[in-house]
């Protein structure tokens, strides 16, 4: 990675201005990065980029060439160089590819002024059409089923949970574009939208606006009067929007939406919580599906080594709590793997995978939310979940680790 860094320092100093931020541009996508980062203190800049959800030093910049930089950016994503607010822009940009051939990266911009001067993130999305596919989205064939037949559904609520970066709306643009017809109306409301779709009417909600108390429920519920098969929330993020949400569910509309929540029960708990206990939009709820993104190791650079004891106890503990639905992997002879590294690939890892927890509203669990009158706890829904059937995502997780997929390491950064 050091040998990364002098190459884009060194280059990005000989670039000219216009062409430095095509050059950023293009190495973060060839990086496969889904953030740049650049940030200003006394002697310049630095520049990072976000790698499989870690982020990686790979420049420093001379003051009066962040200037420039900032100059650049500034001018195609039409925002101020002198404002003293944060902004938000849009560039389009066109990378060349090592065969010749042109890809589209739309690029978010948020820039904020900080003591030293403006302070940039740009987010990189890939405008291709087939990356949301559910065929790449690496669910399990169990969980996979359940998936195809609660959206084949014409009704009910799918909240797709977790942090920031754990890959959430790529699931919902998946099951989105699966279900994409010209049989169907499929309307999302958004902050902001990430990804333009030929045939789904897409409806931008402004920061200022979602943050703005009812302003997204107000949306949501202009969009029922639009005669919508399916819709798409991009976060519920109140009360109000909860509410519009789950009646949508109620009232003949399949309802895809994002929460955030430390887990799938835990989903559950906040919902019951920003609602108030009430069981027929409870019984609304189809399937509640937690998830988080972990590194994929390099397979071509990957280094086999046997386990430790500890290691070992650890995944067998683990194993050993498996639904009795899950096949079992051997664990004799198990070879775990650590990153290794290559001159294209210095970060030993590749890729990221997500990991999941799913459930659907059983009769367990409704049982269980309708008879506590006192507050219920994430624990006694997980309990009750595994006990029909789910896998844990520490479950999925150290299966991946069995797999060598990724690390014990990763999953604890991860996972906990």
């Amino acid at each position: 990675s050091d040998q990364l860094m002098s190459e884009v320092s060194n280059m990005l100093g000989q670039v000219r201005a216009d062409d430095m931020l095509a050059y950023l541009v293009s190495q973060a996508h060839r990086l496969n990065a889904s953030d740049i980062h650049l940030e200003t203190k006394p002697s310049g800049a630095r520049v990072r980029l976000r790698i499989d959800g870690v982020l990686h030093p790979v420049a420093e910049l001379e003051p009066d060439k962040y200037r420039m930089l900032i100059g650049a950016i500034a001018s195609a994503g039409n925002v101020s160089t002198n404002a003293d607010y944060a902004q938000q822009g849009h560039i389009a940009h066109k990378v060349t590819m090592a065969d010749g051939t042109q890809v589209d990266v739309n690029v978010r911009l948020e820039t904020v002024p900080t003591i030293h001067g403006i302070d940039v993130v740009m987010r990189l999305f890939n405008m291709d059409r087939d990356m949301y596919n559910l065929d790449r989205l690496g669910l399990r064939d169990d969980q996979r089923a359940v998936v195809d037949d609660i959206i084949a559904k014409p009704s009910g609520l799918v909240l797709i949970v977790g942090p920031t970066g754990s890959g959430k709306t790529t699931t919902l643009y998946s099951m989105l574009n699966s279900l994409a017809n010209d049989e169907r109306k499929i309307i999302t409301v958004e902050d902001p939208v990430e990804y333009q779709f030929e045939g789904i009417t897409q409806i931008p909600v402004t920061s200022s606006e979602s943050g703005d108390d009812g302003k997204f429920a107000d949306k949501l519920r202009a969009i029922l009067r639009l005669d919508p098969d399916i819709v798409m929330v991009g976060e519920i993020r109140d009360n109000d929007t909860a509410r519009t949400a789950l009646q949508a569910s109620l009232t003949g509309h399949l309802v895809l939406a994002t929460f955030h929540a430390s887990s799938a029960a835990a989903a559950l708990v906040r919902l019951d919580d920003i609602i108030g206990r009430n069981p027929l939009f409870i019984s609304s709820i189809r399937l509640v599906m937690a998830q988080r993104l972990i590194r994929q190791l390099d397979d071509a650079t990957k280094q086999p080594y046997a386990p430790s004891e500890q290691e070992l106890h650890i995944i067998k503990s683990v194993i050993d709590t498996l639904p009795e639905n899950v096949e079992r992997p051997s664990l004799d002879g198990l070879q775990l793997y650590k990153p290794g590294s290559s001159a294209e690939n210095p970060f030993g890892f590749k890729g990221q995978v997500a990991v999941r927890e799913q459930f659907q509203m059983t009769g367990e669990i409704r049982h269980l939310l309708e008879t506590h009158t006192d507050v219920i706890s994430a624990q006694d829904i997980e309990a009750a979940a595994v006990e029909s059937g789910m896998r844990t995502m520490l479950q999925d997780a150290i299966l991946q680790v069995v797999a060598g997929t990724t690390t014990l390491e990763e999953v604890f950064r991860v996972v906990g």
